[in-house]
């Protein structure tokens, strides 16, 4: 095989690959924007899977679908301390509001107040 077919053929394989990599990209990339109510949002951040829980599990007695995850992923190299992971509590946008009532969280920011 000469070089000039061996350059060929690697520019064809590139440009395959990087073919494919686009569509890939366009059929799996999400249709919704920001602003959907049905995309999830984090409402508590706990310090432990515990904790995570059971917020997850009250919430889901008021009929909300929630779910918990952890900031790291399930897979992570080598033995990572639980208290390092953090912790997510999340729901749909929609149901945030009702969610954090629920829990008890505001999610606005405190204003700052003075007792003088």
């Amino acid at each position: 095989m000469s070089q000039f077919a061996f350059f060929a053929l690697l520019l064809v394989a590139a440009l395959a690959l990087g073919g494919a990599w686009v569509v890939h990209g366009v059929l799996t990339r999400s249709r919704t924007g920001p602003d959907d109510p049905d995309n999830p949002v984090v409402i508590a951040s706990p310090p432990d899977e515990m904790s995570a829980e059971v917020l997850r599990s009250k919430i889901e007695a008021f009929g909300i679908r929630a779910f918990t995850r952890n900031r790291l992923g399930r897979t992570f190299p080598g033995g990572v301390p639980p208290i390092l992971l953090g912790w997510e509590v999340l729901v749909r946008r929609a149901d945030a509001e009702e969610a954090e009532q629920i829990i008890g969280i505001d999610s606005r920011d405190p204003s700052p107040t003075s007792d003088a």
